[in-house]
């Protein structure tokens, strides 16, 4: 955030702006039961990493504020791609179930099938990002 923070006041003086994107999570929803989640749900980040993330979106939030530039945050959830570990404790199910099928080996996916879970690839993270600059930029 520090490093954030210099970087604007150098642009500031520089004359030049950036837009700032936040990668965020949507773990700061907490255990919201509300689904599908909304932008506009209640904040309630349940564990440290989804503090950091929330607290990461409010020193975007001043950033931007004081340095009079775009700023957007955006809450991912579940993302995977090619290149994951699947024996990685932080490796999504997706990764793992490639590696099982590609292997030829048996998958078991717990659950009564009420379960809902939101996936998305890392070209789409990207891709987003790219377009909340340029709609930042605009607006």
């Amino acid at each position: 955030v520090i490093i954030i923070q210099a970087a604007l006041r150098t642009l500031k003086r520089q004359g030049k702006t950036c837009p700032l994107v936040m990668a965020s999570s949507a773990a700061v929803y907490g255990d919201n039961t509300h689904l599908p989640l909304q932008e506009s749900a209640h904040v309630r980040p349940l564990s440290a990493y989804a503090i950091d993330k929330y607290a990461g979106e409010l020193h975007a939030h001043i950033g931007a504020t004081l340095y009079q530039i775009a700023s957007v945050s955006l809450r991912f959830f579940n993302v995977y791609g090619a290149g994951q570990d699947p024996n990685s404790p932080y490796s999504g199910v997706i990764s793992i179930m490639q590696e099982r099928f590609s292997q030829q080996k048996p998958f078991t996916l717990f659950g009564d099938g009420t379960q809902s879970r939101d996936f998305i690839h890392v070209s789409d993270v990207v891709n987003a990002c790219i377009l909340a600059m340029q709609y930042a930029n605009e607006n």
